[in-house]
């Protein structure tokens, strides 16, 4: 996860993605959640704090390299609970998929969820 008011913890991501690959079984279900996209929504109707918070991550620059690292995306509001049951949704959906193609055993394999974050 990363807040898409700051660039850093978008740029950490590469890292994350690295060392969670590291300890992980190959079929590990990785998602990249973009959150705090609230505050956006905020600035929308709050223009005097324009000057103080702004977006730095783009919803398209999140979406490229989730797309570039194979993995699932959705940008979220922890606030406001935009996105957050469809981040489940998706990652179970992903599982199912795996188990119904036979890549995973659901009866002797332990299946990892995580969520990066900063």
């Amino acid at each position: 996860m990363y807040d898409v008011t700051c660039r850093e913890s978008f740029e950490n991501v590469a890292k994350w993605i690295t060392e969670t690959e590291n300890y992980a079984n190959e079929y590990m279900v990785l998602i990249l959640i973009g959150n705090k996209v609230d505050l956006e929504e905020e600035l929308s109707s709050k223009f005097t704090l324009l000057n103080q918070i702004r977006r730095e991550v783009t919803y398209e620059e999140g979406i490229q390299f989730a797309e570039e690292n194979n993995l699932l995306f959705l940008e979220t509001s922890a606030k406001t609970g935009r996105n957050v049951k469809k981040i489940f949704k998706s990652v179970a959906e992903n599982v199912l998929s795996m188990i119904e193609q036979g890549k995973i055993d659901p009866t002797d394999e332990v299946i990892h969820f995580n969520l990066l974050y900063c």
